[in-house]
């Protein structure tokens, strides 16, 4: 499991993640027992792990498991490759003559209806590029618990 944290809602005695980006973690871990350390979600927090944004990578990872094409092959890659594509570039802040993507972090000043449509423009472009979408794709094979816990 990766590092950073996931999302979850502690609810009837479990753990259920909130965004599409917790599932899957949790999805990839082997049977085991596993120490969490928890935190209060602050807002901002909030606003990075669950929406649009969880959605984003979490397709960028599907979409990473499943091609060939170089510079897709990890999380990262694939994101930084369909921004560079879509042209969501600023000047390299590492000396580099090579501009980066830019940022999606909600901190990065790109608010919900800008990421509303960076996330059409990709989804666009996956689907020309690859033939499926990853996003959609995502969505059907992780549905979310509902946030009112199990009925």
């Amino acid at each position: 499991m990766a590092r950073e944290g996931i999302t979850v809602r502690v609810e009837r005695g479990g753990l259920f993640p909130l965004d599409a980006y917790g599932q899957e973690q949790i999805d990839k871990l082997p049977p085991g027992e596993y120490v969490a350390r928890l935190s209060k979600m602050t807002g901002r927090y909030r606003e990075e792990r669950e929406g649009l944004r969880g959605l984003w990578w979490a397709g960028c990872g599907l979409l990473a498991e499943n091609n060939d094409v170089p510079g897709y092959q990890t999380k990262r890659g694939a994101s930084d490759m369909i921004l560079t594509k879509l042209g969501m570039v600023r000047p390299s802040l590492k000396g580099k003559r090579i501009p980066e993507p830019v940022s999606l972090a909600e901190d990065a000043g790109i608010d919900d209806e800008e990421f509303k449509i960076i996330m059409e423009m990709a989804e666009a472009f996956v689907l020309a590029k690859f033939g499926w979408s990853p996003w959609e794709e995502w969505k059907k094979q992780h549905p979310l618990p509902p946030r009112g816990g199990v009925e």
